[in-house]
């Protein structure tokens, strides 16, 4: 599927925000969010009913949203947000995640693709981020 997003004022584009592209498949969208919600509520060590108490959201729908069903206005976005201790905008940062397997095979075929001196720059990126 062929998605664009015009350039706008302040120089924002797709390929500034590609996690806008999930916003292509709506139904994707709901559910990458509705796991981000859920994540986020179990980091905090929270049940379900009591976080839709603190949004001041009934507990149905919160699990309705956590399940991908439904679609929260922003102010809900806001209230779950708040509920969670987390910025309203950690709500909406929908990159697909993956496993840690899953991320490694990804970078063990990065690495078999890269040239010899692709792989130093790599190496010293990721000593950098992991020893600083």
């Amino acid at each position: 599927m062929y998605f664009a997003i015009a350039k706008n004022s302040l120089d924002c584009s797709i390929h500034a925000f590609p996690s806008l592209l999930l916003f292509a498949d709506m139904d994707n969208t709901k559910a990458l969010f509705g796991k981000r919600v859920r994540r986020l509520r179990k980091a905090e060590n929270l049940s379900l009913e009591k976080a839709a108490e603190r949004a001041r959201l009934s507990g149905n729908y919160w699990g309705e949203v956590e399940r991908g069903r439904k679609v929260p206005s922003l102010d809900t976005i806001t209230s779950m947000a708040r509920a969670l201790g987390v910025p309203a905008h950690h709500l909406l940062l929908l990159e697909r995640e993956e496993g840690e397997k899953a991320l490694r095979g990804k970078l063990d075929s990065l690495l078999n693709k890269s040239k010899p001196q692709e792989i130093e720059l790599i190496y010293r990126v990721v000593k950098a981020i992991v020893e600083p």
